[in-house]
């Protein structure tokens, strides 16, 4: 995703935190068929695939970099601590 790659995954872990459906990747189930087929539409699809492309490396520019994980861990902390108070 963060090098433009559009992404299809089977939906299951920790895949479906990162991905949102037909928007930054195409999630599909454990099912061989169904995932060869997502790989051939997105494949006949050219505009799916430069969006998905897109929306893909602006989602991991703005959710998934060092600076913002550090930041939502922050946050976590912070939050714990109150409660401990």
């Amino acid at each position: 995703m963060a090098c433009g790659t559009p992404v299809i995954v089977v939906k299951e872990g920790g895949v479906r935190e990162s991905i949102i459906h037909n928007e930054t990747g195409i999630l599909t189930e454990r099912d061989e068929n169904m995932f060869g087929e997502a790989v051939t539409k997105l494949i006949l699809d050219k505009e799916k695939r430069q969006k998905i492309a897109q929306r893909g490396i602006e989602s991991i520019h703005n959710f998934w970099i060092l600076e913002h994980a550090g930041e939502r861990l922050l946050k976590h902390l912070n939050r714990v601590m109150e409660v401990m108070k």
